[in-house]
């Protein structure tokens, strides 16, 4: 195995200059880089806690004859829609962070960044979820019993 860094990658000799204006920007990416993921991540887990509730609520009232119990379920439905849109197209978005991180990895000659293919990835999917849960609870809107 050779001392030599991969051709293009600093070395522990390299020093930087905290006052350099890409590292400037590279530290503000990665912070905002976290902001997303953190905003990505948490309306999952509140979505899929208050629906898990409702649909519970929901199952658990079937057959009592309440003939307005498939409007608890609007709420959810709505809301799966506009975050199937929404994080779809953030995924497109999280292209345009990838690109300038790479810019700035190559100019400082940086050994790596952070892996906003992780984030798109999973925003895509995220939304494809979205998207089936929110067509699901429509059938159930439509055609569910009550």
């Amino acid at each position: 195995m050779s001392d030599k860094s991969p051709s293009g990658w600093a070395d522990s000799t390299t020093s930087l200059d905290a006052e350099n204006l890409l590292w400037k920007q590279y530290i503000v990416y990665v912070d905002l880089f976290k902001v997303y993921v953190d905003n990505a991540l948490r309306p999952c887990i509140w979505f899929y806690a208050i629906t898990g509730a409702l649909l519970s609520f929901y199952i658990d009232h079937i057959g009592s004859g309440q003939p307005y119990l498939p409007y608890a379920l609007l709420f959810p439905m709505l809301f799966s829609i506009g975050f199937c849109i929404g994080y779809l197209r953030s995924a497109r978005q999280v292209e345009e962070l990838r690109i300038r991180f790479d810019y700035i990895q190559e100019q400082l000659r940086l050994p790596g960044r952070p892996h906003v293919e992780f984030l798109s990835g999973f925003l895509r999917l995220a939304g494809v979820l979205f998207g089936l849960v929110g067509v699901a609870l429509l059938v159930v809107v439509v055609f569910g019993v009550t």
